[in-house]
């Protein structure tokens, strides 16, 4: 079984996803596929709460007109966002309409948040008013989602529905998702099935908090005016004042915990709590930007062994890819260009496929003209072993990685992508000299 759609949450949103339901949140390279899965989301806003009954209180009834008005206010840009994603040919393009997209959409449920925090917020202890703060902490207008974040944290730390909520944003690095977690695991009423869950998804905000805190230390300020546009201005002042050295330790401390006390425990059929914890730890002490990335040995589609520090003195563009996923194979054309640019320099792709079937596969690297070698994750796929070695839950991931072996780069996107493979290459050619 290939890994499932995953919900983008804001901060690296991504289509494919491994464990649990949480994924990450940047740019993702399929803005067809995200802008398809997003806008749905929002669409389905009228029918997932499901409310019935003569006596629910008077402001349920008015939140519900105002969820139905905010749908109907999103069909048409939801309508005009998939007819541009899909006509709009360049990456730019996309990423240009998606800006545009939730710069509209968000403008429609801030108005509509703030409507109705105003309603609940008097009867924010109820019971009925768990949905519509979730509703509003769902529609991510950052201003009023943080304030009904914080009332459902107050009032209803242990309702199942806010603990699937700050579960399904643990890969997120929104401020109000750790003080959440935090009260659930610390809720004398915290059924003892979702201890663990719970341990599991703030090891994995602290972690996914560490991430974005380095990724962004090094962005430009293009990248930065764009992240605080998306996710707000506290998110991004949180995350440059971050201790990530904190942040770290306390994550690795969490899925040792997790490792030693709850190993068998499955977030999936067939992967365990102990896999992906021990796999986590890997992640955050090897494999962050300025650490040199751990070698790989293994087999090619032919069966040829060959390793990743063969290619040391080289730049390398690391990518975990499939045929099977979409956002891998849109990478593709633009790796051949870089192949054929970079074809006298100091420059390598090297690939970690997860296509189990190697007949099929061999088909797709002569179909897509696909020249450069990949480590074949054998039949597997997605759970063979050097994905999970390096903890890839999320496809495609790419590192960049200069001539020194040192990782520069993960998931760079777009010119930032190009600008740093040019400058990697040229690093390399004057280290020959």
């Amino acid at each position: 079984m290939q890994p499932s759609g995953g919900e983008p949450v804001g901060h690296e949103a991504f289509t494919l996803v491994i464990h649990d339901r949480e994924s990450p949140v940047s740019q993702s390279s399929s803005s067809i596929a995200l802008v398809a899965i997003w806008i749905g989301l929002m669409s389905c806003s009228v029918s997932r709460s499901g409310e019935s009954g003569d006596d629910r209180p008077a402001y349920i009834d008015q939140f519900r007109a105002i969820r139905k008005e905010t749908d109907d206010n999103l069909k048409p840009v939801r309508e005009r966002a998939m007819k541009a994603m899909v006509t709009e040919s360049s990456e730019a393009g996309r990423d240009s309409v998606m800006d545009q997209i939730r710069v509209e959409t968000e403008a429609i449920f801030s108005e509509s948040a703030a409507k109705v925090l105003d309603l609940v917020r008097p009867h924010a202890a109820d019971a009925e008013a768990v949905k519509p703060l979730v509703w509003i902490v769902e529609s991510r207008s950052p201003t009023h989602a943080s304030a009904a974040a914080a009332l459902l944290t107050t009032h209803h730390s242990g309702n199942p529905r806010t603990i699937e909520l700050a579960r399904s944003v643990a890969r997120s690095a929104s401020p109000w998702v750790e003080p959440m977690l935090r009260a659930q695991l610390a809720a004398p009423d915290l059924p003892p099935d979702q201890n663990w869950r719970l341990i599991f998804s703030l090891a994995t905000f602290l972690q996914t908090k560490a991430e974005l805190s380095v990724r962004l230390s090094v962005a430009s300020d293009e990248d930065l005016a764009r992240f605080e546009r998306l996710n707000g201005k506290d998110c991004l002042a949180d995350l440059r004042n971050a201790d990530i050295g904190k942040l770290e330790d306390e994550a690795v401390s969490l899925f040792n915990a997790l490792e030693e006390d709850f190993p068998s425990q499955e977030l999936r059929p067939g992967l365990t709590v102990a896999e992906v914890a021990k796999s986590s730890v890997f992640q955050i002490r090897n494999l962050g930007i300025g650490k040199t990335a751990p070698d790989i040995s293994g087999e090619d589609i032919d069966g040829v062994s060959f390793k990743l520090s063969d290619y040391r003195g080289k730049a390398v563009v690391l990518s975990f890819w499939a045929s099977w996923c979409g956002p891998c194979m849109e990478l593709v054309p633009h790796e051949r260009e870089l192949t054929e640019i970079y074809k006298d320099k100091r420059f390598a792709i090297v690939g970690v496929n997860a296509d189990p079937d190697k007949t099929a596969l061999q088909n797709v690297l002569s179909q897509h003209q696909i020249s450069w070698r990949s480590f074949w994750c054998g039949e597997d796929g997605a759970m063979g072993s050097i994905a999970r070695a390096w903890n890839v839950n999320t496809w495609p991931t790419t590192y960049l990685i200069d001539h020194r072996g040192v990782i520069r780069g993960i998931n760079v996107k777009g010119s930032a992508f190009d600008a740093m493979v040019k400058q990697m290459v040229s690093d390399a050619e004057i280290a020959a000299q």
